[in-house]
């Protein structure tokens, strides 16, 4: 219990009572109330004494370390959580879901793992105040990776999952297409703190009008200026957004798709005649920084900085509120989360947010950046440019059998990349066609390099690179590679 309570406050933040159970039915279980807080401004409830309770895992997973498990939920700060108040099962619902959450594995006999839902038989909805009527666990995103678990004394791993309440239609929808398409539809809003009355995933698809591709977008700034009232240009939305883009440019983080249609930008940016990039993001970007103009190195250094990602969600932005805290020497001008859209737009503004992109960046390249670094193992020098008028993505998935071994190509096929990936990921992969036998079961090792690279080593591979997605080739016993066909074909 101490070591829980320890991580709870660690990671979760500092909490000032503990709902402490009379009765308890089946295996006792306290919640911890963590009060709003300066970077979380909501209640989160944590429960504490669940994982005493050993889930029944199957053996394929036992070495997943899944036994144990403690739940939380985010509620909005203005929530009533007084004595009172939770008489009311309009507030009370919250907990008493929390409380059955945390006893389903003990009653079930069932267990947690990132995605597992729960549908609540015999109920349309949790309360009269709200339709929801479903849940999913997920990992505590919003609170960084350090908090999924901690070790207890005898060496066993408590997971921490966030129950996130569904719509019956999400539900379905994560039943029949799998929870990473759900997310692809959940604004993050969404998933952090529980709203009984929040617009649902499915049914209100077009209203939320949510892109799982958008890095940043002016108008979530402008709500703001909007929301306090400020007085500043409405231009200063754009500001961090730029430097941003800047410093990718200035960093060879761009995508192929950017490159080709804004090369006279990058040209400017590049040869420091163009600086001010505001008007730009505002009217040729349509005021939104999107994955899909970064290349590999790009979208995933994006993916933990600067992306509403649940594993470092916001940081970028998050800085920027440490930067205007320090600027402003603690005489904020405004209220807190809007300070950062006061900071004046100079060369100092500039080179402060730069630094703070190098510093992330080199802190990114310590934790992740060898397993996305690429190796180029061949010199690249002499070969000649094969496809001058290619238009889109041009890099592709070379497996290290054919660029330090110096296999030939013996298998390639054109897949449909992640949405995030559209900038940059052409959809071709190429094998040498041993690497099921060379890898022994694990998995092929490849390096991302533009479609020139492999054209150069294998010119017959250029009237290929159109095929469309789900196309697939193997060469032949004379040494050709043909295409493979369905055997329904």
């Amino acid at each position: 219990m101490q070591s829980v309570g320890a991580h709870i406050e660690k990671y979760f933040g500092k909490y000032d009572r503990v709902m402490h159970e009379l009765a308890s039915p089946g295996i006792h279980v306290d919640i911890y109330v963590i009060p709003p807080r300066a970077e979380h401004e909501y209640y989160t409830l944590v429960t504490c004494g669940m994982g005493a309770h050993k889930m029944e895992v199957p053996d394929e997973l036992k070495n997943e370390q899944l036994e144990r498990a403690e739940l939380l939920i985010n509620l909005p700060a203005d929530w009533q959580l007084d004595e009172e108040s939770l008489k009311d099962e309009k507030w009370y619902w919250p907990i008493r879901f929390l409380k059955f959450m945390a006893r389903s594995p003990v009653n079930n006999g069932m267990y947690y793992d990132w995605g597992s839902t729960l549908e609540f038989d015999d109920i349309t909805s949790f309360d009269d105040s709200t339709k929801l009527c479903s849940a999913v666990v997920l990992s505590p995103g919003v609170f960084g990776e350090a908090s999924y678990a901690c070790t207890l004394p005898n060496g066993d791993a408590v997971n921490f999952y966030q129950a996130i309440p569904l719509y019956k239609e999400e539900l379905d929808y994560k039943v029949e297409n799998g929870m990473d398409k759900l997310l692809q539809k959940c604004p993050d809003e969404i998933l952090e703190v529980i709203n009984p009355s929040r617009l649902n995933a499915v049914t209100d698809a077009e209203t939320l009008n949510y892109d799982d591709r958008e890095m940043d977008s002016a108008a979530a700034h402008l709500k703001l200026i909007q929301k306090h009232n400020l007085s500043v240009d409405e231009m200063a939305v754009y500001n961090h957004m730029v430097v941003y883009l800047r410093w990718c440019i200035n960093h060879n983080l761009m995508g192929d798709v950017f490159l080709q249609q804004q090369g006279d930008v990058v040209s400017g940016v590049k040869s420091g005649s163009l600086t001010d990039l505001r008007a730009f993001v505002r009217d040729e970007l349509g005021g939104r920084l999107m994955i899909i103009d970064y290349n590999h190195k790009g979208v995933c250094f994006a993916n933990w900085y600067n992306t509403g990602n649940r594993s470092m969600p916001y940081a970028f932005i998050k800085d920027l509120k440490t930067y205007a805290r320090e600027y402003f020497k603690g005489q904020m001008p405004c209220a807190e989360e809007a300070a950062y859209l006061l900071l004046p737009w100079c060369d100092e503004y500039c080179r402060a947010v730069e630094k703070i992109i190098e510093e992330r960046f080199a802190e990114w390249q310590k934790l992740c950046g060898e397993e996305n670094a690429v190796q180029p193992f061949i010199d690249e020098s002499n070969f000649k440019e094969l496809l001058p008028d290619w238009q889109g993505a041009r890099h592709c998935r070379i497996s290290k059998r054919i660029i330090k071994d110096g296999c030939t190509v013996g298998f390639c096929c054109r897949e449909e990349p992640d949405s995030d990936d559209t900038g940059w990921d052409s959809g071709w992969y190429f094998d040498a066609g041993d690497e099921d036998e060379v890898y022994a079961g694990e998995d092929a090792e490849y390096g991302i390099y533009d479609l020139n690279t492999i054209c150069n080593l294998y010119p017959e591979l250029l009237p290929l690179l159109n095929s469309p997605y789900g196309t697939a080739f193997e060469r032949n016993k004379r040494g050709r590679l043909v295409e493979i066909k369905d055997e329904e074909e």
